[in-house]
């Protein structure tokens, strides 16, 4: 059996909250894990953040982050996807860590169509972020494990 590789993070980021998912230790499944309520101040989020992965321990398991980057639908960038780059530069000083952007148009509304049927607005509200963060890592690994 071939040794266990290190876990990848991947971010939804948002100015309320932030979704968390996680590989599992093969790279290949993409795990939900917390929704962490932050502030409009990006260093603020990053100190929220940051607290939160040595808290859990997961800092030592990681190899790369993937920061969902918010695109408009026609591709270009708005100003959130300017506030996701900026928050990337940060985070890749900060953990001394690839900070991966990846596309993540469509992915909280793919969480919000996933959770319509069996959950209240307000449940949704809770788990979406999470959801979303696990659908923009799924996607990156696909693509990485089944690259051409």
């Amino acid at each position: 059996m071939p040794p266990l590789k290190k876990r990848i993070l991947a971010l939804d980021f948002g100015l309320k909250r932030i979704g968390l998912a996680i590989s599992d230790e093969n790279q290949k499944i993409a795990l939900p894990i917390k929704t962490l309520e932050v502030s409009k101040n990006p260093v603020q989020t990053l100190l929220v953040l940051i607290n939160f992965l040595k808290e859990k321990d997961y800092l030592p398991q990681l190899e790369t982050i993937v920061l969902g980057h918010p695109l408009l639908l026609s591709g270009q960038k708005g100003q959130m996807a300017e506030l996701v780059e900026n928050f990337q530069k940060k985070l890749a000083q900060q953990l001394e860590l690839p900070v991966v952007l990846w596309d993540e148009r469509l992915s909280s509304a793919q969480a919000e169509k996933m959770l319509l049927k069996d959950y209240s607005r307000k449940q949704r509200s809770q788990i979406v972020d999470p959801i979303a963060a696990a659908i923009i890592l799924q996607n990156y690994l696909d693509r990485k494990n089944f690259a051409f």
